[in-house]
């Protein structure tokens, strides 16, 4: 696991991320831009957890039903793919999300990236009412954490079961 101010442990058996927000939104992009998968869900699950989602779970690695993470805003339970990408993001996580949305019973969809989203991702996402978080929303949600908010917090790695459907 790549460290970006981060201490990674393990504590019987479960792997927990010690995230660290920098002060420094354009050294925080960089650090994103190289995460692992894994890490990248843990962060953005921390990170909308900051800006006001509330229940925010990571789901499993596979089997998820294409759901990084399930969460929930102003009564609205959301599944969020999330593609670190060094590359332009296709719509196939729109499809991806659009499952996920039926398997957990969610209201919403979000698919986040560290980059951009193609010309017809743009076009589906608006068919699919799926919201699509580019680099540009992330760097609005880096920049509206304040001080407090960017304090040392730890991510688990957790699983979604089928129940809480």
């Amino acid at each position: 696991m790549k460290c970006f101010g981060a201490i990674v442990k393990s504590i019987e058996g479960l792997a927990k991320t010690k995230i660290m927000f920098s002060n420094d939104v354009q050294q925080e992009l960089s650090i994103i831009d190289n995460l692992e998968g894994i890490e990248f869900e843990n962060y953005i699950g921390q990170l909308v957890k900051r800006n006001g989602y509330k229940n925010v779970t990571v789901t499993k690695g596979s089997g998820d039903f294409g759901a990084d993470i399930i969460a929930t805003k102003n009564g609205i339970k959301y599944a969020i793919q999330c593609k670190r990408f060094s590359s332009t993001v296709s719509s196939q996580p729109i499809g991806e999300v659009l499952r996920a949305m039926n398997a957990y019973k969610c209201q919403g969809g979000i698919v986040i990236t560290n980059n951009y989203f193609t010309k017809q991702a743009i076009q589906e996402g608006e068919i699919s009412n799926v919201q699509l978080w580019d680099r540009d929303v992330l760097i609005s949600m880096l920049n509206s954490m304040n001080k407090q908010q960017r304090n040392d917090v730890i991510v688990e790695e957790s699983e979604i079961e089928e129940k809480i459907c």
